[in-house]
């Protein structure tokens, strides 16, 4: 039996038994994540999110719903324009590095 902890190693013996736990790094733990399927990967995201975030703020959630529904119907109207993650990625990270 093996457990992985993000700090400290230790081992123990129970009723003639021994557990060892070993250590895992940040490294680690993200490459064993990695080889995940996207959708465990997207719930282990969330789950780590939400362990640093707190509870859901309902009143944000719904406000961030109904701000998602303008940006649709605005794109579905014609009176907005998407613009493709490249492009923004690309002048996002040239501002970065201009500064």
């Amino acid at each position: 039996m093996e457990l992985q902890l993000l700090e400290g190693s230790t081992g123990a013996r129970h009723a003639g038994r021994s557990l060892t736990v070993r250590t895992a790094s940040r490294s680690d733990l993200l490459q064993g994540a990695l080889r995940l399927p996207a959708g465990d990967r997207l719930a282990l995201a969330t789950e780590i999110l939400e362990s640093v975030e707190g509870p859901e703020d309902v009143s944000w959630t719904a406000a961030w719903a109904t701000e998602l529904d303008r940006r649709v119907r605005e794109l579905d109207a014609g009176t907005a324009k998407a613009i493709p993650w490249e492009q923004v990625k690309s002048d996002t990270l040239e501002r970065l590095h201009s500064k």
